[in-house]
């Protein structure tokens, strides 16, 4: 999706070198570009793809997402706490999701594992639901 800037996929917009604001419960998430320009756009799902430098300043403060829950979060030293088995982060809201370094998995023969586990999460967790 990334390769072909999208053409291949309508419905998947990079936004290259933006850093995320907020995620609104509307279906909205408010981006900074690299110009400080400001956008919003209408989403259903948003995958942040952060490097090994995390920016998490979108986030509610006080999360403690890390294994110490009282220091920010750095892909070396305090990972984000993850189920093994999901990925979804321990200590956040539903559907928050971490892999790669993140997460501390920092080789990336991991990633596709992490990947097909957090695909199969949520969709078991859909199945849950009731499509009118």
């Amino acid at each position: 999706m990334m390769s072909d800037g999208g053409a291949s996929y309508p419905c998947y917009r990079a936004l290259a070198a933006h850093r995320v604001v907020e995620i609104s419960s509307d279906h909205k998430v408010r981006v900074i570009g690299p110009d400080n320009a400001v956008s919003v756009h209408r989403v259903s799902v948003v995958a942040i793809l952060i490097g090994s430098r995390p920016d998490l300043s979108f986030l509610p403060p006080g999360l403690g997402l890390g294994a110490k829950s009282s220091e920010p979060v750095d892909c070396r030293s305090n990972p984000i706490v993850v189920d093994p088995y999901t990925h979804r982060v321990v200590r956040a809201p539903p559907g928050m999701y971490a892999l790669g370094p993140v997460a501390g998995d920092n080789f990336v023969r991991f990633l596709q594992g992490g990947a097909v586990a957090i695909t199969s999460h949520i969709h078991k967790e859909l199945q849950h639901y009731t499509v009118l």
